[in-house]
């Protein structure tokens, strides 16, 4: 985080993740990610952004966009979790449990630490061992029907103008200050 505050203050907020979140979105293939650890702003949409989820217990996940001055998993949470908890967890920014995100429906399965990284490779196998092209095929029909393409370019515009806002400098500055201070918030 502090190289990100130096980078604002010579040059302003770059969009570095927005474009790796892109490749990931757009990617035919299934896409499975493993979570063991803090997952948090970009982490946690890299996260939703998977086609499936597996966390350790020890995984948590936190949106704090609007505590940044941006909004971040705003398209794609929804899909995944309902509105309403949508709404609930990037207007608060507060941090869910590997427990609790898998009673949202925020990750698929949760394993212990140990077993998390086999666990994942596991699903890969079963998923690899099916028909590239069907599986190619159920990929787009389900993104068809989870369609989030405008809302994704609404919260990209929405991220382009607010990086730019000396509101979210300050605000990413004191963040990063605060986590300088004392370590990320635990709650």
């Amino acid at each position: 985080m502090t190289e990100a505050v130096t980078y604002i203050d010579s040059s302003g907020r770059s969009d570095g993740m927005a474009s790796t979140i892109v490749r990931v979105a757009r990617f035919s293939k299934p896409v499975l990610g493993c979570i063991n650890g803090a997952a948090y702003g970009g982490g946690a949409l890299l996260a939703v952004t998977c086609d499936v989820r597996i966390a350790s217990e020890t995984a948590a996940f936190r949106f704090p966009g609007a505590a940044y001055g941006l909004v971040v998993g705003g398209s794609q949470l929804p899909r995944i979790v309902g509105a309403a908890k949508a709404k609930e967890l990037l207007f608060t920014g507060r941090v869910v449990g590997a427990e609790e995100a898998l009673r949202i429906g925020l990750v698929n399965h949760v394993v212990s630490a140990e077993r998390v990284e086999a666990a994942t490779m596991e699903m890969a196998q079963q998923i690899a061992a099916n028909s590239p092209e069907a599986l190619l095929a159920t990929k787009r029909t389900v993104d068809r029907a989870t369609e989030v393409d405008e809302a994704v370019r609404v919260e990209a515009e929405a991220n382009s103008a607010l990086r730019g806002s000396p509101e979210h400098h300050a605000r990413f500055r004191a963040a990063a200050d605060r986590v300088a201070r004392r370590g990320e918030p635990k709650d």
